[in-house]
C-alpha cells in the first residue's frame, strides 16, 4: 500500500509511473475484479473539492494517480510532493503492453458503437 498524499480532499498515491504499472499488473494478473484506478487531474480534483460523493468515488478506487502537472504542483507547494505525473494512457498502455507479452488480455467497453473496436487498434 502506498503513502496517500490530499490534494483537495483527493488521496492521491504516491507512486511512480512504473510503480503504477506494477501495481495493476500485478491485479490483473491475480484477476482482482474490483481493482479500480483514477486519474485525476487538476480539472477533476476542482469537482472533487465542491463535490463529496464524487470525491468519495475517487477516494474509494484502489489507486489514484496525479494525472496533470497541476496536481503535482499543488502537493509540492504544500510540502508533501507526489514523486511525478502518472498519466492514464501512459500507465495503460504500459500495462496493455506487459498483458500481452504474457498472453494477457484486456476487455474494452466503449460508450457507443464501434468505440471499443477503435480503442483495441
Amino acid at each position: 500500500m502506498s503513502e496517500k498524499i490530499n490534494v483537495l480532499g483527493i488521496g492521491f498515491d504516491a507512486v511512480t509511473a512504473t510503480e503504477a504499472a506494477d501495481a495493476i499488473f500485478r491485479a490483473a494478473r491475480k484477476r482482482e475484479s474490483a481493482y479500480t484506478v483514477f486519474t485525476p487531474n487538476a480539472l477533476i480534483s476542482t469537482f472533487c473539492y465542491d463535490d463529496a460523493s464524487l470525491r468519495d468515488v475517487i477516494n474509494s478506487a484502489s489507486l489514484v494517480l496525479a494525472d496533470g502537472t497541476g496536481v503535482i504542483g499543488a502537493a509540492k507547494r504544500q510540502d508533501t510532493p507526489l514523486p511525478e505525473r502518472v498519466t492514464g494512457i501512459d500507465t495503460a498502455e504500459a500495462v496493455m503492453s506487459r498483458l500481452a507479452a504474457v498472453g494477457g488480455s484486456v476487455y474494452l467497453v466503449g460508450g457507443e458503437q464501434g468505440i471499443a473496436d477503435s480503442a483495441a487498434l
